[in-house]
């Protein structure tokens, strides 16, 4: 990759973009395409962590601001999602200052086996996954989910990357969102909690700005794409779990075989 001609990488960059932006918006993971990409393009690990966020906050944006044009955002979790959002943000900005000196290969393995108990979740107990469309969220009252997800918000903080699929993991089997709308909260939490993550990352001069708006730009086609999906398709619950089991599958390989 290092040896091609810098414009097709830049391309390649930004196809990296609009494939991370697509799979970002209907499941998660999309940065395992877009670290390696920013990677070859000469960032360190640090920088293209840092620069990545570019990408993961406007198309975050463009997605929340489609999906609330088509009312895809549920305004009864109001409560429970200003009960979340806060502890998800404090979370990331911890998450980012720790990955400002990122640790070792060890961090690679926890998150395979991670995504390897999601995966089996969403295999073996796929009525989980199933909420009907009547069924009240679970109101957040108690300090263990916003304990799950201040977690959460520190770890995609810290590397992003899966994040989303520990949100649907937290807000479909436990806090009991219907999988499409709770694929729109997803979106709503990363948006909120990128924005101290990334001022961090600003700070600490591990930002490539250049490179992560032209990652922005592939990311906000690919993530106007997959919200058209989530929105208008009446397949949507099925399109989002069917690709929630190939990324979570894909992404326990990527981690634990290399």
């Amino acid at each position: 990759m290092a040896d091609l001609p810098y414009p097709v990488v830049l391309t390649l960059a930004i196809l990296a973009g609009v494939a991370a932006g697509f799979i970002n918006t209907l499941a998660g993971s999309g940065s395992l395409l877009t670290l390696p990409a920013l990677m070859a393009l000469g960032l360190s690990l640090q920088v293209a962590n840092g620069t990545n966020r570019v990408g993961i906050l406007v198309a975050s944006l463009v997605s929340v601001i489609t999906m609330a044009r088509s009312h895809a955002i549920p305004r009864r979790s109001a409560g429970t999602l200003a009960a979340l959002l806060v502890p998800a943000a404090i979370g990331a900005w911890f998450g980012s200052r720790a990955a400002i000196d990122l640790p070792d290969d060890v961090v690679d393995r926890v998150v395979g086996g991670l995504m390897v108990v999601l995966l089996a979740t969403v295999l073996l107990r796929p009525e989980r996954w199933i909420v009907a469309a009547n069924e009240a969220p679970v109101r957040v009252i108690a300090p263990l989910p916003m304990v799950v997800m201040a977690a959460i918000g520190f770890y995609g903080g810290f590397i992003q990357a899966g994040v989303g699929l520990f949100l649907l993991f937290a807000l479909v089997p436990y806090l009991r969102f219907g999988l499409k709308e709770a694929n729109a909260l997803k979106l709503l939490v990363v948006l909120v909690f990128t924005v101290p993550a990334l001022i961090e990352f600003e700070r600490a001069d591990q930002v490539d700005w250049p490179l992560g708006l032209v990652l922005a730009g592939g990311q906000t086609i690919g993530a106007l794409i997959a919200a058209r999906v989530a929105t208008k398709s009446p397949r949507a619950d099925a399109i989002i779990r069917a690709l929630l089991v190939v990324v979570l599958a894909a992404t326990a390989i990527d981690l634990l075989v290399r």
